[in-house]
């Protein structure tokens, strides 16, 4: 296929990949020089006429899908019996390969790959697609994390026009919802139900049904309807815990309604991330930083520098004498000016104790009246008093008006956060009615749709019981050895068929057991391979000690079941693990089912 021209214009340049349906090119178109990627279906769906024209219409109904987290459709074509797809060519890796190589993803990043997909989901449900395939392999990660939803190749419509048929059970088991398996109706809440699978394998590093075959996951859906047991890690916030539970639910009707609720609740979970991560920060680091800062310091943005500090305020105090003493001593006087100052020392204690012993009557030429030594004394310290009071005033003043200022500007912004909640509380509760009302029409149609649908096969049973009973009576009339063989007959065609999906699983394990231990004489005996098969089969069992497989990608359908076998591990002789090519990794196996039983795996 490499180096071919389809459609005269798409020129094939590499194999980029390979699944269940088809296989993934990367190719240029001439006429516009633009990278695309093409799906070629594989050989074996291009004879299936009503699979053709299921996979056309809905194909076209996907290239009405516009959005950035979703790789965009832009034709189907058919070219010499080769059908295909056109596709956006996004450069990244699949989340698949990016587990494989880290194993488990940050909170951060799971939260906004989560995001990213269910705001597609949201896009695609409201144009009436679901895509009922989610899965790591099918959403590309770009170099700069966007995330982008592919493989839209089995997606169906949601209105009566879709086209895949009700029984049909189509999908990889490990992220299939319980409806999913059973081949029910579906609706948007399967996809969530498969990205709730999603977020737990990239939290935890592996799927919830790790180890285990795709047939016997289909079983465990089947029959098992008790809650999953689920575990994290301690550093999960209880949030994201709770969603990914939410999401992955049994019955469909416990789960998060739609899409756009998701998107709401990841945006909680990445608030509650963020707040965690706030009150982490460790104690002593803010403890240092409140001693460092000086207690009139309230601006939030750290101390000031030496020579940007506010001074300390003091009062001011009595003027006191100076002593010789308080000089520093590294900067040494002359003696005459030292014998100065002693000098005026003494001459100003001896003045100042012989006016202020001084008798003081009205007489004076200050006009007071004579006041006691203690009076005189309390006056002063009033008056300091005031003095330090009014230098003080204006600084405290100062601060008691910004701590004011600040205390109303936090309420303010604490009653605007309210009103802003209480109106984002109002619009959801608005959104939330709307959809619950749409929801609640669409139930009641589908269960008017399904009441006449068991009317008519009550109707349909009653017919076919009157006619049982009139053979019955024909059947008495006859000699026992007619009368056995037609109530045989009776009998086995009311018979209802054997269960479906355990006779496959059988046939799977069993394949899959044989192919494990390298039992050539059973593979040969189940299925019906070519020579090429066989020494292919020689070569493998004898090069290496230990083969892994495993099933994916199983579609039933009326005559046949189609599933894709892929050898997940090998391992040398010498014990070394190794990843087989893609050229050979996978391998397409149909069983077809003739009068209720089903035959021999053709590969």
């Amino acid at each position: 296929m490499i180096g071919k021209t389809l459609s005269g214009k798409y020129e094939i340049k590499r194999e980029v990949g390979r699944g269940g349906m088809g296989v993934i090119y990367e190719a240029l178109h001439t006429a516009l020089n633009r990278t695309v990627a093409i799906k070629v279906l594989h050989a074996q769906f291009t004879h299936d006429i009503g699979f053709l024209d299921r996979f056309k219409r809905e194909a076209r109904a996907m290239a009405r899908l516009d959005h950035k987290n979703i790789i965009r459709v832009f034709d189907v074509l058919e070219d010499e019996g080769t059908h295909f797809i056109i596709m956006e060519y996004f450069r990244g890796q699949n989340l698949h390969q990016v587990l494989k190589k880290r194993k488990t993803l940050s909170q951060r990043g799971v939260l906004s790959i989560a995001y990213q997909v269910s705001k597609a989901l949201s896009y695609a449900h409201d144009k009436g697609v679901i895509h009922r395939d989610i899965k790591p392999a099918n959403i590309i990660i770009g170099k700069n994390g966007t995330a982008k939803i592919a493989d839209f190749g089995i997606a169906a419509t949601t209105d009566e026009s879709s086209l895949t048929a009700a029984n049909h059970i189509i999908g990889t088991p490990e992220y299939m919802s319980l409806e999913q398996s059973r081949g029910e109706v579906l609706d948007g809440r399967s996809d969530l139900y498969a990205l709730g699978m999603v977020m737990y394998e990239m939290l935890c590093g592996q799927t919830y049904y790790a180890g285990i075959a795709g047939s016997d996951v289909l079983k465990k859906l089947a029959y098992d309807e008790s809650e999953f047991q689920l575990h994290f890690e301690h550093s999960v916030t209880s949030s994201l815990k709770k969603l990914v539970k939410d999401l992955l639910k049994k019955k469909r009707e416990d789960r998060i309604a739609d899409a756009s609720v998701l998107i709401q609740q990841i945006k909680m979970s990445k608030q509650e991330l963020k707040s965690e991560k706030k009150r982490a920060l460790p104690k002593q680091h803010s403890e240092t930083r409140t001693q460092e800062t000086p207690p009139f310091f309230t601006s939030g943005k750290g101390p000031k520098k030496e020579a940007e500090q506010e001074p300390t305020v003091i009062a001011p105090k009595q003027q006191q004498t100076p002593r010789v003493q308080d000089l520093p001593a590294t900067k040494k006087r002359p003696k005459p000016i030292a014998i100065l100052a002693v000098i005026t020392l003494i001459f100003t204690v001896v003045a100042s104790t012989y006016f202020t012993n001084l008798p003081q009557t009205p007489n004076t030429r200050l006009g007071r009246k004579t006041q006691p030594k203690n009076e005189i004394r309390l006056l002063d310290k009033k008056r300091e008093q005031q003095t330090t009071n009014l230098e003080k005033t204006p600084l405290t003043r100062l601060k008691e008006e910004q701590a004011r200022i600040e205390k109303e500007n936090r309420a303010q912004k604490k009653a605007a956060l309210k009103l802003a909640k209480v109106k984002k509380e109002r619009e959801q509760a608005i959104k939330q009615r709307k959809r619950q009302e749409a929801l609640l029409k669409s139930e009641l149609i589908k269960l008017s749709k399904e009441q006449t649908q068991t009317r008519k096969e009550v109707l349909a049973l009653n017919r076919v019981q009157r006619k049982r009973k009139s053979l019955v009576k024909n059947v008495r009339t006859h000699k026992k050895k007619t009368f056995t063989k037609q109530k045989k007959s009776v009998q086995v065609a009311a018979l209802t068929p054997a269960n479906t999906i355990d006779s496959l699983g059988a046939i799977l394990s069993r394949l899959t057991t044989a192919y494990e231990k390298k039992d050539l004489r059973a593979l040969q005996k189940m299925t019906q391979m070519s020579k090429n098969r066989t020494i292919f089969l020689k070569q493998i069992f004898n090069n290496y000690k230990t083969i892994t497989v495993s099933v994916t990608d199983l579609s039933i359908e009326a005559n046949q079941a189609n599933a894709t076998i892929s050898i997940t591990e090998l391992r040398t002789h010498q014990n070394k693990k190794t990843l087989p090519p893609n050229h050979w990794k996978d391998a397409e196996l149909i069983i077809p089912k003739d009068k209720g039983h089903w035959k021999k795996v053709h590969w």
